[in-house]
């Protein structure tokens, strides 16, 4: 007896069920950013939650989501699901001429 090959639509449905239960994208990196004086030890201190707002709407602009928010200590990490995105932030520190 010849054993059943898989038909393309049974390797379909097996690789549409293996996409459905993977998690979000991780991000292709994170950024860690000194910004707030050493008080500001949460994202639901004034200043951070101005900042995360403003992290949520240039993800936006660049249609894409922010992946990771958090605060401690001054220090802002976030990420996005943008490799253009995180290639522009990285530019922008770059030419910061206070790093």
């Amino acid at each position: 007896m010849k054993p059943k090959t898989p038909s393309k639509t049974d390797s379909t449905q097996k690789a549409a069920q293996t996409t459905q239960n993977q998690p979000d994208p991780e991000p292709s990196g994170v950024f860690e950013v000194d910004l707030f004086p050493p008080d500001v030890e949460s994202v639901h201190h004034p200043y951070a939650e101005q900042f995360k707002e403003i992290l949520e709407e240039v993800a936006q602009t660049y249609d894409c989501r922010l992946l990771h928010f958090e605060v401690h200590k001054g220090t802002a990490r976030f990420s996005f699901d943008s490799d253009r995105l995180n290639a522009e932030i990285v530019r922008m520190l770059k030419r910061d001429p206070d790093r």
